[in-house]
């Protein structure tokens, strides 16, 4: 079986949390299972020195950015088997880009290439609540210190947007599965199984 699974969700919201275990659950069944995050993506670190050293970027710039960075994982989601859970693929770059103002048309159009992942796990949580997960600590990438025109926001407002965006992305786009990211940890995975059990079965 070939499916890609993609977390999503604002920071602090539980992604990897729950990849983890949903990771772990679909070994002990027996399922051929790869993950993806962030740092096994080829220019993740130099993304993040380029941005270090030029300050925050236009909306345009920084999706390019991760266009370039999310493409070298095509090759994979194409050629290999397997259930493919990734921690943030294209659908963070879509939700950051339409915050900033983006029409939504122009990003997906802009992704023709891409492999869409099957289904979209959305843990929502409200930012406060994340950033007390946080421990109240926040990096400049998660206070929007990078995009142009929010390097002010601070975490719970930037994330606020962010959370907005993912919503309203997920009201137009039936890949999505929002689940409640403020419930229980077994509650949240229990219930991310249980839909994809129907989803497999069909």
């Amino acid at each position: 079986m070939k499916s890609i699974i993609s977390f999503e969700g604002i920071h602090g919201s539980g992604k990897t949390t729950q990849l983890d275990l949903l990771k772990r659950f679909l070994l002990g069944e027996g399922y051929e299972v790869k993950n993806i995050t962030t740092q096994d993506k080829p220019f993740s670190t130099y993304a993040m020195r380029f941005l270090r050293e030029h300050g925050s970027q236009s909306p345009e710039v920084l999706f390019y950015l991760s266009m370039a960075n999310n493409f070298e994982t095509q090759r994979r989601l194409k050629e290999e088997g397997g259930v493919f859970l990734l921690d943030r693929y294209i659908y963070t770059d879509i939700a950051s880009t339409y915050l900033a103002g983006k029409d939504l048309d122009w990003i997906y159009g802009c992704l023709k290439p891409f492999v869409f992942p099957d289904r979209v796990i959305l843990l929502d949580i409200d930012p406060e609540k994340a950033f007390e997960r946080k421990n109240r600590n926040a990096s400049d990438l998660e206070k929007g210190c990078f995009q142009r025109g929010f390097e002010n926001d601070g975490f719970i407002i930037y994330q606020q947007r962010l959370r907005h965006s993912y919503l309203q992305i997920a009201s137009v786009d039936n890949r999505f599965f929002i689940v409640d990211g403020e419930r229980s940890i077994n509650g949240v995975h229990n219930e991310i199984r249980a839909h994809l059990s129907k989803i497999w079965e069909k």
